[in-house]
Order: C-alpha cells, then sequence, then structure tokens
C-alpha cells in the first residue's frame, strides 16, 4: 500500500551515513629506491530529510454571466490574478520517486453542493529545481495531457526511481487553467459565489513502472 502525504504531512527518515577511510597510522621511511607514504583519514556525515508537500496561492476563475449561448461544455478562464504552484520537497536520500494527484471536493454555493461534473483543468505545467531552469538531468514528468480535476484523484507529476530529488516548485501560467461545465450545469446556475478546494495528495513512491 502506498504510503501519502497529505497538505504539509511529513514522512520522517532517520537516515545518516558516514563515510569513512580505514586507516593504519604507520611510519614510513623515504629511500632513494622507494618512496615514504602518509595517510589523512576522511568522512563526511549525510543527515537525511523528508518527503513534503506545499500548496501557495489560489485560482479565481473570470466572471460567469448567466444568458451566454449555451454549448455541450462551457469553458471559464482563470482570472489573470490567479496564482497555482505547489513545492514538492525530497531530502530523504532514498532516490525512491514520488508522484502527485489532485482531486477537488464538491462545489458549493450557500452552504449546498452543486457542479457534480465540473472540471478544473490544467495544462503541462512547469517544474524547476530550487526555482530555477536547471534539472539535472532529475526533474519529474507531467501527465502529458493535462490535469482535468474532479472529485476522484488524478495523477498530476511523477517522479521515477532516482528522479526528483531536492526542492521542486510546480506551477501553471493562468493561460493554462480553466474551469469547464457542462451546459446543463451552466443553466442551473445561481445567481452566488461557488467554491471548492483542491486536495494535492503526495505518495511517497511512484506507480509500478
Amino acid at each position: 500500500m502506498k504510503k501519502r502525504i497529505f497538505g504539509m504531512g511529513l514522512i520522517g527518515l532517520a537516515l545518516a551515513a558516514t563515510l569513512t577511510t580505514n586507516v593504519a597510522y604507520a611510519t614510513e621511511t623515504a629511500t632513494d629506491e622507494t618512496p615514504g607514504t602518509a595517510t589523512t583519514q576522511a568522512s563526511a556525515i549525510v543527515t537525511a530529510g523528508d518527503l513534503t508537500i506545499q500548496s501557495n496561492g489560489s485560482v479565481n476563475f473570470e466572471e460567469i454571466t448567466l444568458g451566454e449561448e449555451v454549448a455541450d461544455t462551457m469553458t471559464f478562464n482563470a482570472d489573470p490574478n490567479s496564482n497555482v504552484n505547489i513545492t514538492v520537497t525530497d531530502n530523504r536520500g532514498t532516490k525512491q520517486g514520488w508522484e502527485v494527484r489532485a482531486r477537488r471536493s464538491a462545489f458549493t454555493i450557500n452552504g449546498n453542493e452543486a457542479l457534480p461534473n465540473a472540471k478544473i483543468n490544467f495544462g503541462t505545467g512547469t517544474a524547476l529545481l530550487n526555482g530555477h531552469g536547471k534539472a539535472y538531468g532529475i526533474a519529474p514528468v507531467f501527465n502529458q495531457e493535462g490535469v482535468s480535476v474532479g472529485t476522484t484523484e488524478t495523477d498530476v507529476i511523477t517522479a521515477t526511481n532516482s528522479n526528483g530529488m531536492g526542492q521542486w516548485q510546480i506551477n501553471w501560467p493562468n493561460s493554462e487553467i480553466n474551469l469547464s461545465l457542462s451546459g446543463s450545469e451552466y443553466l442551473g446556475l445561481s445567481g452566488g459565489t461557488y467554491s471548492t478546494d483542491i486536495t494535492w495528495t503526495l505518495y511517497a513512491t511512484p506507480d509500478a513502472q
């Protein structure tokens, strides 16, 4: 069974490795025929950390006006001031990889559930190691078809074995985010504010490849 982390949950791994070289402190004499040698011991202690996820920002969609021409699917873009990003940090030192999935809660308006089939759609995002573009060949991989977030979990981004170490800032431009409703859901809208929560779930190992 997969271990999972919700929000800022942690999987603690108390790992420490000590690299040492066995040394015999012998005295050697150099002669004209044979050089003498001496050895200095060197060691490095590696302290492992945790696997964590953090969500930042929020997303709002453009105002929906009733009375528009109805289509089978109605799409509404993210507001330009929206900012959706998550940060995954893997300092475990295990090279096991990880996976992020997403789902949303029920939309609510005035305390009532609504829009059961609505999707919040994300295109292919970017993942930056420590906030810059250099990935050292270990970048996690997005779902190449984009992500439609509904009330069941869907794959977002995966780091396979030996990938995804370090801190990754994962984000999407606002132009790649939208809300889609069926025509019937659009026609059933009421005036007011609809809200939902997106839950990003971090799994400590990716799916078996």
